[in-house]
C-alpha cells in the first residue's frame, strides 16, 4: 500500500492537471504522472529525494509544482527557451535540477513592476 505522502503527492499532481485542463485531462495524463510518482517514491532516500540528495531531479509535474507552472506551460517554455534549464533523460522523457528551478525563479524576482531584476 501506498504511504500518505504518497498520495498527497499524486492527488495534487492530479488536482494541477484538472485545474489547469477542465475535466479534459486523458487517463493517459494521469497515468503519467502516476508513474512519475512511483518512480519518484521507488527511487527515494529517507528524506524524499532520489539519490542525488542535494540537488534531486524532479520530473515535469513536481517541477511545476515548485515553480507554480503546469507541466504544459514548463513544455512550452523548453521549446521557446524560456523555461528552467532541464536534463533530457531520454527522448520523451525531461527532469529538472532543484537548483535549475531555483536559479531560475532567483532571476525572474523583482522590487517593482518596472521590471528590474533584484539585486
Amino acid at each position: 500500500m501506498a504511504n500518505p505522502a504518497f498520495i498527497d503527492t499524486a492527488a495534487s499532481a492530479v488536482f494541477a492537471q484538472v485545474s489547469e485542463h477542465g475535466n479534459a485531462v486523458s487517463v493517459g495524463a494521469i497515468a503519467e504522472i502516476l508513474r512519475d510518482v512511483l518512480t519518484t517514491e521507488a527511487t527515494a532516500g529517507p528524506t524524499g529525494h532520489n539519490d542525488d540528495r542535494d540537488d534531486p531531479l524532479l520530473p515535469p509535474w513536481q517541477a511545476g509544482v515548485v515553480v507554480g507552472l503546469s507541466p504544459s506551460t514548463l513544455a512550452k517554455r523548453r521549446m521557446d527557451g524560456t523555461g528552467p534549464v532541464y536534463v533530457r533523460l531520454s527522448a520523451t522523457r525531461v527532469a529538472y535540477r532543484r537548483s535549475a528551478l531555483d536559479a531560475w525563479l532567483a532571476a525572474r524576482e523583482r522590487t517593482s513592476t518596472g521590471g528590474e531584476a533584484r539585486s
